[in-house]
């Protein structure tokens, strides 16, 4: 596909948690956002996590088109 990618991984806390069940939310957000980037013409996507002294905060972040306003109220369902 040609994307861009960026990685900044800072020290993070273990975390607690469901491997499984995280594995399905990072590859959903991954899925997303390279499906936002159809299209254009120079596709970059970032990851970055980092703790913040009370969790920890991964972002992923995509160049692509954005999310559709019809859909915006319905994201977490």
């Amino acid at each position: 596909l040609g994307i861009a990618t960026e990685r900044d991984y800072g020290a993070v806390a273990r975390v607690l948690a469901s491997p499984g069940r995280l594995n399905q939310v990072w590859m959903n957000l991954l899925g997303n956002a390279i499906d936002a980037l159809e299209g254009s013409a120079a596709p970059r996507l970032r990851v970055s996590a980092h703790d913040d002294g009370e969790w920890v905060v991964v972002a992923v972040q995509d160049n692509g088109r954005g999310i559709a306003p019809e859909i915006h109220g319905r994201i977490f369902e």
